[in-house]
């Protein structure tokens, strides 16, 4: 390993029972540094302390007051790494066990910041797992990156090194000119009227029936692929026929698309008008014209987009308002918003949990489940937000822990950006042909998956939820639903009872 590091680095080992418990840190010869002998291996350069713990398998009696006892006496700021054996989602395990919930609210207790990205740090002929923890007090986190490294075989089936660098004076000089574009362009955009995106390129109909049957078949054998385990049997027959399956397509797809050349020449002629040939040259080369939105109104064609806007907005508005319903359905709509406008949870011990401000871990977790890349109002989206440095990722925690502890909400996140999508094969010169999809701001969404994670949380530990829904919970869906069912109707076929089903769809 010194041979593989260059023989730039100081190494200090501490071994423990046997050779697979010990433990080594290396330092630059350049770093002074101090060695403390604890129950984890400390290294002190340039005042900042490293332990460098590893913790066997197994269960292990207190040790969530060891580990909070032994990190309280390192001096901040504290980078802490080593292979902690626990698992959590935190730092990039598909699930959590005991050790992992452990690890965590000791984190979040003592304040660290969790520096893993979700790589695997750690694999071999069957699986891969990330129990290298790399941790670092916040007030040290934005001053920190995680990388992870190949050693090349320095160590036997770990190829994974966790390294926790400082940021160089450059980077910051880099990521200050980088927001304050970002905040000019954006006061820009604030100051001037949307203006409407580039047209993008025109799908050409070149997929006959043939095609479409390719295409069918090369999903259905991609799905086949990723139901099946790496050591199931049927896997390598799979796997064939998705390579078949993907050149037969690519096959069709070149023979449609030279036929659709074809028959793009052989159809002009003098016949044909200069628009119209025109509009295919444009359509070939990527540009087309957007057309103007013509709707009816009072019989009449309108293609004015403000009186078209307001005509839409009266149409969704008068869908929405809850005039529009019966009586027995405005007197229950009542009491169900009655009972959640009264929803709370009392501050005591047993549910301080759910009242605490939001950690770290909890952002990074709804950041991580965030996808799409449609912007609301604001014109800020999720790639934005996941790409922020961990600076800016901390500033957006506190604004939303400062909204959560204070029992407030930003006016301007109620505002939504209301796009109309026609109908499928439907005309679109009517506005009841138009369905509307509102887009909310994404650090509105956020908060919002933030809150409902936890509120799920709650709901389940106090048996609140009726275990009849199988909807929009945790380990279930689908599947247990029909399991359920077949359950009802064995037991009354073997009782000889009648069994009657009331099967709804409600839009």
């Amino acid at each position: 390993m010194n041979r593989s590091l260059g023989g730039k680095y100081t190494r200090t080992a501490k071994r423990g029972n046997n050779f697979r418990h010990s433990v080594v840190i290396g330092v630059l010869k350049t770093i002074p540094f101090q060695v403390v002998d604890m129950e984890f291996q400390l290294v002190a350069p340039a005042n900042i302390s490293v332990p460098c713990a590893y913790q066997p398998c197994g269960r292990l009696p207190n040790l969530h007051d060891q580990l909070s006892e032994a990190i309280i006496k390192l001096p901040e700021p504290r980078i802490l790494v080593g292979d902690l054996n626990g698992h959590h989602p935190s730092w990039g395990c598909p699930r959590s066990d005991p050790r992992g919930v452990t690890l965590v609210d000791i984190f979040e207790k003592e304040d660290i910041v969790i520096l893993n990205d979700g790589v695997p740090t750690y694999f071999n002929e069957w699986h891969t797992s990330a129990i290298d923890v790399s941790d670092v007090s916040r007030c040290f986190a934005g001053k920190t990156q995680w990388q992870h490294g190949d050693p090349d075989g320095a160590m036997n089936k770990r190829t994974g090194i966790a390294m926790v660098k400082p940021f160089s004076p450059r980077y910051y000089s880099v990521i200050r000119t980088a927001l304050k574009t970002l905040q000019k362009w954006y006061t820009k955009r604030q100051q001037q009227p949307s203006q409407r995106p580039a047209a993008g390129r025109k799908v050409l109909r070149l997929l006959d029936k043939g095609t479409r049957k390719a295409l069918k078949a090369r999903r259905k054998a991609l799905r086949r692929i990723k139901r099946l385990p790496i050591e199931h049997p049927d896997r390598k027959d799979a796997l064939r026929n998705y390579h078949e399956s993907h050149n037969q397509c690519r096959q069709e797809i070149r023979v449609a698309k030279r036929a659709s050349w074809m028959d793009f020449l052989e159809g002009r002629n003098s016949s044909q008008s200069s628009a119209d040939l025109w509009r295919q040259v444009n359509a070939l080369s990527g540009k087309r014209r957007m057309k103007p939105l013509h709707v009816q109104i009072n019989g009449e064609a309108v293609s004015d987009p403000a009186i078209v806007a307001d005509e839409l907005g009266s149409y969704f508005a008068d869908l929405a308002a809850i005039e529009k319903y019966e009586d027995e359905f405005k007197w229950k709509a009542k009491l169900s918003t009655s009972s959640i406008a009264s929803f709370s949870v009392s501050s005591d011990a047993g549910n301080s949990e759910i009242n605490q401000a939001f950690s770290w871990q909890e952002l990074q977790h709804t950041l991580r489940c965030s996808n799409g890349k449609s912007a609301g109002p604001d014109e800020i989206g999720y790639p934005l937000l996941k790409r922020l440095p961990t600076r800016g990722q901390l500033r957006m925690l506190e604004l939303f822990n400062k909204l959560w502890l204070t029992n407030s909400y930003s006016a301007s996140w109620k505002e939504s950006l209301v796009i109309p999508i026609p109908k499928a094969n439907e005309t679109i010169h009517e506005v009841s042909k138009f369905r509307p999809i509102a887009l909310t701001c994404c650090f509105a969404k956020v908060l919002e998956r933030m809150v409902n994670r936890r509120l799920k949380h709650f709901l389940e530990a106090e048996n609140l939820l009726d275990h009849q829904q199988h909807i929009f919970r945790q380990g279930y869906g689908t599947p247990t639903y029909f399991a359920t069912l077949g359950e009802v109707l064995k037991s009354a076929k073997d009782s000889g009872l009648h069994t009657e089903i009331v099967s709804l769809d409600i839009l």
